[in-house]
């Protein structure tokens, strides 16, 4: 009797970790399926030109040409300052900080 209750026991402690392995593991993949989801999913904005306006008032003007959940990367961009009469041309690119957008106006 009691070695019918030791293989029993051990069966029982077998299946919960099998159980607990399986829902670990089936979690861990549908995280990375969300993520690759969520990084395969389609922007509304990028090589579009947008106005991106900043939580400190200044706004930027230009065409997305990257976006990733830091950041944005403007081309053929334009800093239009508060009070200022006209838009100032960047150089180059722009990399706006996800953090310091207060929105962004699209077409």
């Amino acid at each position: 009797m009691l070695e019918v209750l030791a293989v029993v026991a051990s069966w029982a402690v077998m299946a919960a970790v099998v159980g607990v392995a399986t829902l670990a593991y089936s979690r861990r993949e549908r995280r990375q399926a969300l993520a690759l989801e969520a990084a395969h999913e389609p922007s509304l904005v990028v090589l579009q030109r947008v106005v991106v306006n900043l939580k400190s008032g200044t706004a930027v003007t230009g065409v997305v040409t990257t976006e990733n959940p830091d950041r944005l990367v403007l081309k053929s961009a334009a800093v239009i300052e508060p009070g200022a009469s006209a838009p100032v041309p960047a150089d180059g690119a722009i990399l706006v900080d996800r953090d310091h957008i207060d929105y962004i106006q699209a077409p």
